[in-house]
């Protein structure tokens, strides 16, 4: 029906195989040495990349659950002065919780806060690999100015795969404080 060619398609009876230089067309078996080497490449990229995600990954548990820590008490301060109602931080070595006064002023810590950016509770538990050390209270309640009502607010470590950090909440504004 056709004759020859249409814009780019090939007339009928072409033949897909690679011509050789010489002109010969026959079928040629393998992979150029160009594509091996594209290959082997994004091999390698996805390696450097994904690799540290499965080995030795206790160090980067470690600093992100230090930065869930250090955020959950600032979290529990700032619900605090924007509801006027007491909130509670706890924390111990197998997690942390944060829990809102019901009712206010009753002194009852019953209601769990919720996550900003999540379903559920704002509370956490220590992923394994991952020590966390608490001294002091393990309980800070905090006011509805955000003052922490505790005599003896708790100093944290979280250490583990390498990484090892403290940080404390100061006793009169409830700043968290990283220590060095």
């Amino acid at each position: 029906m056709f004759q020859g060619t249409i814009g780019i398609l090939p007339s009928p009876g072409f033949n897909f195989s690679r011509v050789a230089p010489n002109g010969n067309s026959k079928r040629h078996r393998g992979f150029t040495l160009f594509e091996l080497i594209i290959t082997l490449v994004l091999i390698g990229v996805l390696v450097i990349i994904a690799a540290p995600r499965f080995i030795g990954f206790q160090g980067y548990d470690a600093r992100g659950f230090f930065d869930k820590l250090t955020a959950a008490p600032r979290y529990a301060q700032m619900q605090a002065t924007a509801s006027g109602c007491s909130t509670r931080f706890t924390i111990s070595s197998s997690g942390y919780s944060l829990e809102r006064e019901f009712p206010c002023g009753s002194g009852n810590f019953s209601l769990p806060i919720p996550h900003p950016s999540r379903s559920g509770a704002f509370a956490g538990s220590t992923p394994d690999g991952v020590q966390v050390q608490v001294s002091g209270a393990g309980s800070v309640p905090f006011n509805a100015l955000g003052v922490p009502q505790v005599a003896d607010p708790p100093t944290v470590t979280v250490s583990g795969g390498g990484f090892s950090q403290s940080f404390r909440i100061v006793p009169d504004t409830g700043l968290v404080e990283v220590l060095p």
